[in-house]
């Protein structure tokens, strides 16, 4: 009895959290999205950071490469077929409660990880859990204009991450966010990208079917790939919610090599992500082969000036360390935070067989300790000294492991 007294209290004070942090925001013009993101109820914000689960599998349906995906690591697996969506009656019963996605959840719930779980880099970087609440979604929720599909979605969220709490299989609630690969197609070639060595080009039918079964509940839609604004499944789908579709908010990675501000003014755009992955013309155009430097920060001054519309919208610069331009880190921290970016960086996603992988590169470590340390000192944002101390502590762990290994020998 103790046990489910302890469960329900729980589940009681989640509720209270999630309304508490949602349930009385007023879109205030003045705040900016990053202010708005880190300052809403924050004993709220405490209660539900404090809740460990990853509760992807409660809210994400991902759209990728043909499948669909339980999380934005899985598209290896078995979730079904995106060309069969004709088929489809209700998402909830169809997807979200498929074979696949109670087994995952089942799984979940009693700790295992599979290899997907393990090579996560969401998992890596501390996310993947409820810590992403506000980084994530809170912003979406401020962006949508209208209330209705504002309070709808964030009673849906609720939901869903109740169910990865609490550890459930089956699930009433539908997906509270898409990540939609709207294929491969792409304007530069960057070293590191494995989308670029394959071949996407995905039936935009196939995606608005699912869309438009889950879109009254949706909090936000992210749009990858390839490059979205020169596929044609992005270009649909903007297009559509240019023209009233729609009104959930969406989230654009972007490369910013080029930009429709035509095209995006109609949004709801809660984030634009724009990938950069050095701080200096040279570093920057021998790791995106292709792309132009120079056409690069005349874009991200025009998404500045842009964000002035949308004040809710978080304008991120991801920046991958490679092999290549770790040298940059100090460089990108004052680069692009002197022009109103805040900064995210990561590692390499493939483990192996990648020249870029600085993982893999045990000669790098010590120096690109030295510049990461050198980026946590220029930065003046929590999230991206956050960002490199976990790059630092995944490669500590990297060189802990290998003198072991030398040690055993």
């Amino acid at each position: 009895m103790n046990n489910k007294k302890a469960l329900k209290n729980q589940g009681s004070r989640l509720r209270k959290a999630i309304k508490t942090v949602w349930g009385g925001v007023k879109p205030e013009p003045e705040q900016s999205g990053m202010a708005a993101q880190t300052s809403i109820q924050p004993e709220a914000e405490k209660e539900i950071m404090q809740i460990p689960q990853c509760i992807f599998p409660g809210v994400f349906l991902g759209l990728g490469w043909g499948k669909y995906g339980v999380c934005c690591n899985s598209y290896s697996m078995d979730f079904g077929d995106i060309s069969q969506a004709g088929q489809l009656s209700d998402v909830t019963r169809d997807i979200f409660n498929s074979d696949s996605y109670l087994q995952m959840r089942a799984s979940l719930a009693k700790g295992c990880l599979n290899e997907n779980c393990v090579t996560c880099p969401q998992r890596t970087y501390g996310g993947g859990g409820i810590q992403q609440i506000v980084n994530q979604y809170t912003n979406a929720l401020l962006q949508i204009q209208d209330e209705a599909q504002r309070h709808r979605a964030r009673d849906n969220f609720a939901k869903g991450v109740e169910a990865a709490v609490f550890g459930k299989s089956s699930v009433e609630h539908a997906p509270s966010f898409l990540n939609i690969c709207c294929g491969s197609a792409c304007n530069i070639r960057c070293k590191f990208c494995y989308n670029c060595r394959m071949e996407y080009d995905p039936d935009p039918a196939d995606i608005f079917r699912v869309i438009d079964r889950v879109h009254e509940h949706l909090i936000f839609v992210q749009l990858t790939g390839g490059e979205p604004l020169v596929t044609r499944a992005g270009r649909e789908i903007l297009r559509e919610f240019a023209a009233g579709r729609y009104k959930f908010a969406v989230r654009l990675g972007t490369n910013a090599q080029w930009t429709d501000f035509d095209l995006l003014k109609p949004v709801n755009l809660a984030e634009v992500q724009i990938s950069s992955d050095g701080a200096t013309k040279e570093v920057y155009e021998k790791v995106r082969v292709g792309g132009d430097f120079d056409d690069l920060i005349q874009n991200i001054k025009k998404f500045v000036e842009f964000q002035k519309s949308k004040p809710y919208m978080v304008l991120r610069l991801n920046y991958t360390v490679t092999s290549d331009n770790y040298m940059d880190i100090p460089q990108a921290v004052k680069r692009y935070e002197d022009l109103g970016l805040f900064v995210t960086f990561n590692l390499v996603m493939r483990e192996k067989d990648d020249p870029q992988n600085i993982k893999e590169r045990p000669d790098l470590y010590e120096d690109l300790l030295k510049y990461a340390d050198l980026g946590i000192e220029q930065s003046g944002s929590v999230f991206t000294r956050d960002c490199l101390l976990n790059i630092k502590k995944t490669i500590q762990e990297k060189m802990l492991t290998q003198e072991k290994q030398r040690s055993d020998t």
